[in-house]
């Protein structure tokens, strides 16, 4: 039997733990109909982000990555997120400190800003925002954030999933590999790979042996509950100028959420940093829940925005791969989505997107969602007659 030919990217989206085990279960029906050989990069988010990097920087078993999951997905991260922030001594005298010293800078930086900006337009006839000082642009916050909850998760994924593995190090199947990420400063994507780390604004940074646990991290830091990453990388842009670049790194799914724009043909010119070709692109979004309360205080208010985007953006990104499709930009694609997860959906279809370790009955129904999405949609995929592997051939 020939090679199977890698053209299959794979994306992960967000959704904390829920992805995991969704996306879990994709994982299963694509090793099922022999389709994991096949996948050339995988491009995650978040939670997404997670499972990718247990999958492709690990050469073990298939079931003893599944061992690993469902350890992952019964412990959840959450408690020991709470644990390290607030029983390990150097986490929290650093958190605490960065809390004290950074963000009391930070205070009064904008304080600055706002008092001389108020001065200057009650003290001037015809003030004229667009000629505000320059100066005024630049106080900015004197120190960087260097400990917070987000790098007690990258504390955690660290020391109890990833070690000190390098995005530089090798991987199941040889296999490319993408965490995306989100830079506050310039407001574009970032994208950690194996081959280079960057974006379009700045470049690529120039030494790449960056953490897995870094990159993961920085792909799940959720702006209302983890805040940014606050670091500086040496940068050498396409005219092979190099430069320090301070960067503000969130969560991959503010831009992205399903980790698509580095397979996307029809992407924008600012995502055109560290993308990759393929014939086919399989999507597993795990979705947001479906939320039933009523978002009256601010942070309900901001998750439900956040999540009424995130729909719009699915549904442009689902008619951007029809278009892709039809024009023949790629052979063809599979977007899998929870609510395509047959009858175990209706019974899991509220639960959370956090971090918090899930019962058994709830990971078998999860799990089972995202391989019934995966074949309800294999179809779509269209394979060369002597490449196509039945379920039969992918067990031997």
């Amino acid at each position: 039997m020939p090679m199977a030919p890698k053209d299959i990217g794979l994306c992960f989206s967000g959704g904390g733990i829920r992805a995991i085990a969704f996306q879990f279960g994709c994982l299963k029906a694509l090793k099922k109909y022999g389709l994991l050989a096949r996948v050339k990069v995988i491009s995650a988010v978040s939670g997404g982000a997670i499972l990718a990097a247990m999958y492709a920087y690990s050469q073990d078993s298939f079931e003893g990555f599944e061992k690993r999951v469902y350890q992952l997905l019964r412990k959840g991260l959450a408690v020991r997120l709470i644990r390290r922030l607030l029983l390990y001594p150097p986490r929290t005298a650093a958190t605490i400190a960065t809390f004290l010293v950074a963000g009391t800078g930070a205070l009064l930086s904008d304080l600055a800003r706002i008092i001389i900006t108020f001065f200057l337009r009650h003290s001037r006839q015809n003030f004229n925002y667009n000629q505000t000082p320059d100066f005024i642009f630049k106080i900015r916050p004197p120190f960087r954030r260097w400990s917070s909850r987000t790098t007690a998760l990258e504390d955690i994924l660290r020391v109890n999933l990833f070690g000190r593995t390098l995005l530089t190090s090798p991987r199941r199947n040889d296999a490319e590999v993408i965490f995306n990420s989100c830079d506050l400063h310039s407001g574009t994507i970032f994208r950690f790979g194996n081959k280079k780390s960057g974006c379009e604004r700045f470049g690529s940074i120039t030494d790449n042996r960056l953490a897995v646990a870094r990159a993961v991290a920085a792909s799940a830091a959720h702006p209302v509950f983890f805040p940014a990453i606050d670091t500086a990388y040496e940068f050498q842009d396409t005219e092979g100028i190099i430069r320090k670049q301070n960067v503000l790194l969130s969560d991959g799914g503010i831009l992205d959420n399903l980790g698509i724009s580095c397979l996307s043909p029809q992407g924008r010119a600012d995502e055109k940093f560290n993308t990759y070709k393929v014939d086919h692109i399989i999507c597993c979004s795990a979705g947001q829940g479906e939320k039933k309360s009523i978002p009256y205080w601010l942070i309900p208010r901001i998750i439900r925005t956040s999540e009424a985007i995130n729909r719009k953006l699915l549904d442009f990104e689902h008619e951007n791969l029809k278009r892709s499709a039809a024009n023949g930009l790629i052979k063809g694609f599979i977007l899998a989505r929870f609510s395509d997860g047959g009858p175990s959906r209706e019974k899991i279809k509220n639960y959370p997107t956090n971090f918090c370790g899930l019962k058994k009955q709830d990971i078998a129904l999860i799990v089972a969602c995202g391989e019934a999405a995966i074949e309800k949609h294999l179809q779509q995929i269209i394979m060369e007659p002597e490449l196509n592997f039945t379920a039969s051939e992918a067990q031997k």
